[in-house]
């Protein structure tokens, strides 16, 4: 029993991961953006954004990553639901650590962005892995 939840735990940490990446990759790509040509989308056309690069990260990392590392429907589910949120966290985190130091804060560094594009990410993997 204990083994089989520390070998979820473990699964759900290679998502966690793997969301991780996404997000910071995004995040950094968002900070040259808005350096180059600063914040030129309304809020709701950001946030369809976000979820639709989401939505093809998660397409890209079924490429690299075919199998799902959660393996069965009960971690997999438990994946889509509480990962997107802890990843919005996570970015308003980023986002409370940006502002404190006296920097620029972009919209992925906070929950709802930072949900939206983790959502869409782990609906397609949860859908779409093996």
């Amino acid at each position: 029993m204990l083994a089989e939840v520390l070998f979820w735990i473990l699964q759900m940490l290679g998502e966690v991961v793997l969301n991780v990446i996404v997000e910071l990759l995004f995040d950094g790509a968002g900070h040259l953006a808005r350096r180059r040509w600063g914040p030129f989308f309304p809020p709701w056309l950001a946030l369809l954004g976000y979820v639709a690069a989401g939505a093809a990260c998660g397409a890209f990392s079924l490429w690299l990553f075919p199998h799902s590392f959660a393996h069965g429907a009960a971690p997999r589910l438990l994946c889509l639901i509480f990962i997107p949120p802890l990843m919005g966290g996570v970015m308003a985190f980023l986002g409370r650590i940006r502002t404190a130091r006296g920097r620029e804060v972009i919209r992925l560094e906070s929950c709802v962005y930072g949900t939206g594009l983790a959502f869409a990410f782990s609906a397609v993997r949860f859908f779409w892995a093996v």
